[in-house]
């Protein structure tokens, strides 16, 4: 299980950013945005973090 407290972020309006949810998957979001519109993202899309 993950720290609650790793799973806020600080992030600008509009930036997209990336976080572990409570079973340890890894969740993309925006701050105030749709980040699937922002990455052109769909369920089940690949992403690779570097």
């Amino acid at each position: 299980m993950t720290d609650p407290g790793l799973c806020i972020l600080p992030a600008r309006r509009g930036q997209p950013f990336w976080t572990p949810n409570c079973i340890g998957l890894v969740e993309i979001a925006a701050n105030q945005a749709s980040a699937a519109r922002m990455l052109r993202l769909r369920v089940g899309s690949r992403v690779a973090l570097v």
